[in-house]
Formats: C-alpha cells, structure tokens, sequence
C-alpha cells in the first residue's frame, strides 16, 4: 500500500499546471472552419480545378464547411483529462473520507471525543454541558437558575448598537 500511496504522489507532483494551462490556451484557439473553403486561397477556387463562374461560391462553401463535424481532437483529449481531473479527486476525497470515518470511530471506542467549543460565557474553556463551562453552569445554578439567555447576555456584558447594557441587572431566579 506504500508503493501506491508514494506512486501516487510521483504522479501528482509531474502534473504541471503550465502544461495544463497551455492546453487550455491550444483548445480556446477555434477549430471551426474559419469562413473560408479547404481550397489554396481565399479566391473561392477558381478555373484552374475547373469550376466555372457556375462553381460553387465562397459564402455557399463556408456554409457548407460550418455544418459538417469538426473533429477537433485537441477538445477531445481536454475533455477526457479534465474528466480523469475530477475523478481522482473524487477518489481520493473518498479515501480522505473513509480514512476520516474510521479514525473517528476507533477514537470514539477508545473513549476519546473530538474537541469541544468553547465555553459561550467565558469564551476560553471547553464547553461540557449546555454550551457552558463547568465554572459558568455552576455560577449560574448558585444565582438561582434564571432565565439562561439573559444569564449569558448579562455576564458577557452585551451591548446593543448604541452601547448600552442589554441586561444591566442580574436576572431573576427562576427557583
């Protein structure tokens, strides 16, 4: 599995951006049939292939030259590398997924939890029941238990848009 992981990676590391940009710039370059015939010039042939004046014109066999399929092999091979692009990623953010997976469920047998966020009074310690710290719940039990939005508002002194208080006084208990 090594050998592949690292063969992986040598492969990824000769991708070079500017060879793929130099192919997008190649395929932005039309294939289109430019307006003119597939004859030597820009004359519309002429009687050296024995066309008369009743020959076919310059605008007809443009028109005509537009509606038949360009192969354009260029576009083809692009299409085919950005395809090939989006599968491997697609692959490997599979593999980064499962990987992800089954790390997580071995941590969790093995008694451990991801990180917690922090506490939403203090801001500083983890969070472990509620949202709050163990220091901010208990504070919050010792004051009664009041109402627990205007008990966060209230610590963390939070002010409206013209800077004043939006809890000033502590909360009643609800107890």
């Amino acid at each position: 599995m090594n050998s592949s992981l690292e063969r992986i990676l040598n492969l990824v590391n000769k991708i070079s951006v500017e060879q793929l940009e130099e192919l997008v710039r190649r395929d932005a370059v039309s294939a289109v049939p430019d307006g003119f015939p597939t004859s030597s010039g820009f004359d519309g042939g002429g009687t050296s292939r024995g066309w008369g004046p009743e020959s076919t014109s310059s605008t007809v066999a443009a028109a005509m030259a537009r509606q038949r399929p360009v192969s354009d092999e260029l576009r083809k091979r692009l299409k085919k590398i950005e395809q090939n692009i989006h599968d491997a990623e697609r692959s490997l953010n599979d593999l980064h997924k499962s990987l992800k997976y089954m790390f997580a469920k071995e941590d969790d047998e093995r008694g451990r939890k991801e990180q917690s966020s922090p506490c939403a009074i203090c801001l500083v310690a983890p969070a472990k029941k509620a949202g709050w710290c163990d220091e901010d719940r208990a504070q919050w039990e010792d004051a009664g238990r009041p109402d627990r939005l205007l008990w966060t508002m209230y610590l963390r002194e939070d002010r409206n848009s013209e800077g004043i208080l939006m809890v000033p006084e502590c909360p009643p208990p609800t107890i």
